[in-house]
C-alpha cells in the first residue's frame, strides 16, 4: 500500500481530469504550497461560484499530495468567503490514501472553518488567489 502511495505521489498531477471537473476539462495545475506536509496545486483554470445561505462564495479547484502518517492525494474543491476571509471545503475526491481510494469525500454541508484566524500566510495565497477579481 504505501509503495503505491508514493508511485501516486510521484505522478499526482498525471492523474487525468479531476472527477469534481467536468470531463475532458483541461487542467493548469500552479504550485502554491509545497512543504514537509506536502504539495498543493490549485487549478488555474477552473474557477466557478456558489451562494450559501445568502453569501456569495467564489470556488477553486486544489490537488493535494499529502504526506506524513495520514498521506494521501486528493481533490477538492474550496470555498472561499472574500469578504469575510474564510475558506471551507465543499467537495473532496479521494485519489488514493490509505483508507479509502476513488471516492467522493462524504461531506455534510459546507462549513467555513478550514482558514486560521487570522488567515495563515498559504490561507491567504488561496483567499487572494479566488478573489483577486473582486480586490
Amino acid at each position: 500500500m504505501i509503495a503505491s502511495l508514493l508511485l501516486l505521489a510521484a505522478s499526482a498531477l498525471d492523474l487525468g481530469t479531476s472527477p469534481l471537473a467536468a470531463p475532458g476539462h483541461a487542467h493548469n495545475w500552479t504550485e502554491f504550497e509545497n512543504n514537509e506536509e506536502g504539495i498543493g496545486w490549485v487549478d488555474e483554470a477552473w474557477r466557478s461560484e456558489t451562494v450559501v445561505d445568502g453569501r456569495r462564495l467564489k470556488l477553486v479547484l486544489l490537488r493535494a499530495d499529502i504526506r506524513g502518517e495520514d498521506a494521501m492525494v486528493v481533490d477538492m474543491i474550496m470555498a472561499v468567503d472574500c469578504e469575510r476571509n474564510l475558506l471551507g471545503v465543499k467537495e473532496g475526491w479521494i485519489h488514493t490514501s490509505e483508507f479509502a481510494e476513488n471516492m467522493r469525500l462524504p461531506m455534510e454541508g459546507l462549513t467555513m472553518d478550514f482558514a486560521d484566524s487570522p488567515p495563515s500566510e498559504d490561507d491567504r495565497e488561496m483567499i487572494d488567489f479566488a478573489c483577486k477579481a473582486d480586490r
